[in-house]
């Protein structure tokens, strides 16, 4: 499996990563929702494979199987990513530690504020920041980054020097990925409400489904296409990293992976992806496939 690094960081990861939050019907990861240790298993046998790189959040609650995995691995060997949905600088230092605690870890590589819409949202979540920044001079972490859901969030991310890493949705068929259209929630919620809520609640779950930018739109605009291949373009060039999510369109282009995961090869300003894997066979004929291209 090819290494790369993330931008100018020193983080270096597996092209290929493996995903946690797989959303399942009832809600919650399907990943989480695999039998009693199988989680570690496929994390041990992802990481005999060449894939060093793990992405998950606090909102996925499958912490607790990554933290058993890199212990038996050893925690050097792998990468770590996980995500926060919180606004303010105490509560997210607070699910921070608690994070560490889950993983059974001193550190992660990467935190991410989870799902960020919009530039309102982001600007909502500037204590959140200030406390990933403390984390970052602490050791705590490795890199911060930002998880959009938003085409004006991707523009805050260009517009912040502080974000290392950005997770972005992107397929060729633009299924399933960031759209500029706003809905009632963002054009209605303050951002005092904004900060409540975000110390509340995780916003995908609950007020996402309000907004247009949710995951739940289909296909996005060739002009939202566009102004996304834009904007990672320049991320990518003012030196952050940029792993790619929604690669498969939460699973509706895997019937077409191979040209899934040549598209985003070809790209040149996608660094690593990460896909939500829940099988042995999965993980083979992904790396398989990546081999290929």
């Amino acid at each position: 499996m090819k290494k790369v690094v993330l931008g100018n960081t020193d983080i270096y990861v597996s092209q290929l990563g493996f995903g946690t939050g797989t959303a399942s019907r009832g809600g919650g990861s399907q990943q989480a929702c695999l039998p009693n240790g199988k989680l570690v298993d496929l994390l041990l046998y992802a990481y005999d494979q060449g894939i060093d790189f793990w992405d998950t959040a606090l909102a996925y609650k499958t912490h607790h199987s990554l933290g058993i995995a890199a212990r038996k691995i050893g925690r050097n060997r792998v990468v770590i990513a996980t995500k926060l949905h919180c606004s303010g600088y105490c509560r997210t230092r607070k699910l921070l530690e608690q994070s560490l605690r889950e993983l059974q870890t001193d550190y992660v590589d990467i935190c991410f504020m989870h799902g960020v819409r919009t530039r309102r949202e982001f600007f909502a979540r500037q204590g959140a920041l200030a406390a990933l920044i403390r984390a970052r001079e602490e050791g705590l972490i490795r890199g911060i980054g930002l998880s959009s859901h938003g085409v004006a969030a991707l523009e805050g991310v260009e517009e912040s020097r502080e974000i290392d890493v950005l997770l972005a949705r992107i397929n060729f068929q633009g299924v399933c990925m960031d759209s500029s259209r706003l809905g009632i929630y963002d054009r209605c919620v303050s951002i005092p409400l904004l900060r409540w809520f975000g110390e509340r609640l995780y916003l995908g779950n609950i007020l996402g489904r309000l907004t247009s930018a949710s995951s739940e739109h289909k296909e996005i605009s060739l002009n939202d296409f566009s102004r996304i291949h834009d904007i990672l373009s320049r991320i990518h060039r003012q030196g952050r990293g940029v792993v790619g999510m929604k690669v498969l369109g939460q699973g509706q282009l895997s019937h077409l992976a191979r040209r899934s995961f040549e598209y985003v090869k070809q790209l040149g300003y996608v660094d690593s992806f990460v896909v939500g894997m829940n099988s042995r066979n999965e993980i083979d004929v992904n790396c398989q496939l990546l081999c290929e291209i």
